[in-house]
């Protein structure tokens, strides 16, 4: 049975227990965010700038047109590629986020079966 420390500590490990949850919620939440940013950020994109550049196409050629219509092929292919790392990164931080909640709850775990479990 536990004594008075004891049960402080467990109280303290409740409070722990709370905090880790609380973390993980908050880091998956902003993993969502991150993962919206990154979807709508290449939608938006595909759709307005695409739009924007297949419109200029038609109206404008030339040696100038085909520099400037390069540039943005460029900036098209660096924007997806932000957008898409944006999406593996806030998936990565899920999996981080849920590797930490997992072994913190492990550790909370077995410190409480050696507060119930001391003779």
């Amino acid at each position: 049975m536990p004594d008075m420390t004891d049960m402080k500590e467990l109280n303290e490990l409740n409070n722990r227990e709370n905090q880790v949850r609380l973390d993980y919620n908050r880091a998956k939440y902003l993993a969502n965010q991150m993962e919206d940013i990154g979807k709508t950020l290449l939608h938006r994109f595909d759709e307005e700038f695409d739009g924007t550049l297949s419109h200029g196409r038609l109206s404008w050629d030339g040696d100038n047109a085909k520099v400037f219509w390069g540039k943005c092929d460029a900036t098209r292919a660096e924007v997806k590629k932000t957008a898409n790392d944006i999406i593996i990164t806030a998936d990565k931080i899920v999996v981080m986020a849920k590797n930490t909640y997992d072994a913190e709850m492990q550790a909370i775990q077995v410190a409480r079966d050696r507060i119930y479990n001391t003779p």
